[in-house]
């Protein structure tokens, strides 16, 4: 049987076994191709092509035998009302952007299948100036051996059947760095560190540079890849632009201790203005320990062979227990289940409470007997000393809609650890948040009906203080 590290959040511990353990990410063979193209023109468009109340510009941008594309915009000016609108030639997946979702893209599309895309420039009548200028494409590549993809191989396995299954659980995403990652129940997306700041030389140390690596989208629904292995690409609908302005994450490096490999960012919508939250749902988080044999789930995206590489996979196991190495910050919890790499940045899942809650990041694999461990968000019985030195990443999540947040969620937590307003210990009733929210503080509402029975009756603004409501993840009705 194999062992399988994994850090986590929030538990900032160094691991005392002096054994290697790998990151599980795994980033698809690609490269970064210039392409200078240029429809319109700025400050004058003079197209003959009349179409209703528009111009239409078009070209075919191509990269022969490429798998799959993204185009990456220089420049462009799309006015008030013009947009592009561009479409695989493979599957006919197609995208329409205009100047503000194009800017929350970050100026470039979303993945696109085969080796061509049809773009078009829409000039609205009335506009002009009107332009995109291509910069450069971001080109997949065939033919590579997924075996060659996975960091972990299959001594990352507990065992020596792959036992992962096929899921449809689209609260787990696949991000296109190589890594799993997951939607929360504050509207903000998890991973881990590594998966947004790597090794900048590839060979050793192994030491993140402190800048930001993150880029594309967190895509679902992703299909079947290739029968070599070779990923495809979710439609372009089910892709959601990442917001690269508010990622939050700590790395410290590979070998440099476990617990401390974590990152927090958010997504904006995709082209068709859905919220990845709203339609797929999310995961709620906790702070409290599994029992010894309760079910332990792991989702994600990891390396497989042939068409199920790099596709949603599911893998069960018994939890095993708590681990201490000895101090107050090396505490771990172990626990039996199949991962390989692209599972970096996974939910751990526990499945025995209704409905299931999250314990933490999976971040690495080793081969290594008898069991698996994963280091958790935050043991109960963490001392106090990890509190405090754990504020840097609670923060973050806490704020993640801006200081003074106090969190509410219908589904109590389980083992009934208490209510504190955090987003691991939240309130399950609206008054206490009321109560104690700071003035234009926010109060964050999970998805849910908030009854008049259960004493969810308040006025807001009684003792003077002002307050935000915010509803992030689904529909809120209060005092029904």
């Amino acid at each position: 049987m194999k062992i399988i590290y994994t850090k986590t959040l929030l538990a900032l511990a160094a691991l005392l076994v002096v054994l290697p353990a790998m990151a599980q990410f795994a980033p698809p063979p690609q490269h970064i191709e210039p392409y200078n193209l240029t429809l319109g023109q700025p400050g004058k468009n003079r197209s003959v092509q009349k179409e209703s109340d528009q111009v239409t510009l078009s070209e075919v941008v191509r990269v022969e035998g490429a798998p799959w594309l993204r185009l990456k915009f220089r420049a462009y000016n799309l006015g008030q009302h013009s947009y592009i609108v561009m479409t695989s030639l493979e599957d006919g997946g197609q995208q329409r952007l205009d100047a503000k979702s194009l800017a929350q893209w970050n100026s470039a599309s979303a993945f696109f299948n085969g080796d061509a895309v049809l773009l078009e420039l829409h000039v609205a009548e009335g506009e002009s100036g009107i332009f995109a200028t291509l910069e450069s494409l971001n080109v997949g590549e065939r033919g590579v051996a997924a075996a060659a993809e996975d960091s972990g191989g299959s001594e990352t396995q507990c065992g020596p059947v792959d036992n992962r299954v096929a899921s449809t659980d689209n609260r787990a995403g696949r991000i296109i760095n190589g890594c799993t990652a997951w939607l929360v129940s504050n509207g903000a997306v998890l991973t881990a560190g590594h998966c947004v700041d790597w090794d900048p030389d590839g060979g050793g140390p192994l030491l993140p540079d402190g800048v930001l690596d993150l880029w594309g989208s967190f895509s679902v629904n992703v299909p079947a890849s290739d029968p070599d292995g070779t990923i495809n690409q979710s439609a372009p609908e089910d892709q959601f632009p990442i917001d690269t302005s508010n990622v939050v994450w700590n790395y410290d490096g590979e070998g440099q201790g476990l617990g401390k490999d974590w990152a927090v960012f958010g997504i904006f919508p995709n082209a068709n203005g859905e919220r990845a939250h709203l339609r797929e749902g999310f995961y709620r988080m906790t702070r409290q320990n599994p029992a010894a044999n309760d079910s332990m789930r792991i989702t994600g995206y990891g390396v497989d062979t042939g068409v199920d590489n790099k596709t949603l996979q599911t893998s069960t196991g018994p939890y095993v227990g708590e681990y201490t190495g000895g101090a107050a910050t090396n505490i771990y919890h172990r626990y039996q289940v199949d991962t390989r790499g692209a599972n970096s940045g996974s939910p751990i899942i526990w499945r025995t409470p209704s409905p299931d809650f999250t314990v933490g990041i999976h971040t690495n694999g080793a081969a290594y007997t008898p069991m698996a461990v994963a280091v958790i968000l935050l043991p109960a019985r963490a001392m106090q000393a990890r509190h405090l030195r754990l504020m840097r990443w609670k923060s973050p999540l806490r704020d993640f809609h801006g200081s003074g947040a106090r969190y509410v969620d219908v589904v109590p937590q389980p083992n009934n650890p208490g209510q504190a307003g955090e987003v691991f210990r939240p309130y399950v009733h609206v008054p206490d948040a009321v109560s104690n929210v700071p003035n234009n503080g926010r109060v964050i509402l999970v998805k849910g009906t908030y009854t008049k029975a259960a004493g969810n009756t308040f006025t807001a603004g009684a003792d003077g203080k002002a307050m935000t409501f915010l509803a992030p993840v689904g529909t809120v009705i209060i005092g029904n």
